[in-house]
């Protein structure tokens, strides 16, 4: 069972020793295919072609890993970053530019998200994550918004 390197684990493991950056991708995989709890070291091991003790020499269990995958700067705070590129645009121009680089973003990163949206109802910090991107995001979206509306680059709409 290979897959490709999600591109945000690839840039994770940059400087990792090797052994580090298999361990790290084939937990990713395998937690995202069948679930944390679900998961062995041992198949951990066995898909990252590594002793066992390797795995317990870097992280001391199995929990410690799961942090480490998610300690990187990763989903949800990669696609902050989209909102960055497009808040110079005009609306139109925004809303096509965020669609594509999200869902090209979500497409280099499929084992990594449904890791994420697997663990997110048992993992506390993936769920909180989750909570503060998504308030920072429409935040700053209604932001964007407003000044769009200030420039009459579009026109309020309204609800009632």
């Amino acid at each position: 069972m290979t897959t490709k390197q999600p591109a945000l684990v690839r840039k994770q493991n940059s400087g990792l020793s090797k052994s580090l950056a298999r361990i790290i991708h084939a937990a990713t995989n395998l937690f995202a295919e069948r679930g944390f709890d679900a998961t062995s070291t041992n198949a951990i091991a066995v898909e990252a072609r590594v002793p066992s003790g390797l795995i317990f020499y870097h992280f001391h269990t199995k929990e410690a890993l799961l942090d480490e995958i998610f300690k990187a700067p990763g989903f949800p705070e990669e696609l902050d970053h989209i909102i960055d590129d497009v808040a110079d645009k005009t609306p139109m121009v925004a809303l096509n530019i965020a669609a594509v680089q999200a869902f090209r973003w979500l497409d280099d990163n499929k084992q990594l998200v449904r890791l994420f949206f697997k663990e997110m109802t048992s993992y506390r910090p993936v769920a909180s994550r989750l909570h503060t991107s998504r308030r920072r995001n429409n935040r700053r979206v209604a932001e964007y918004l407003d000044a769009a509306i200030d420039r009459r680059e579009m026109a309020p709409v309204n609800t009632k």
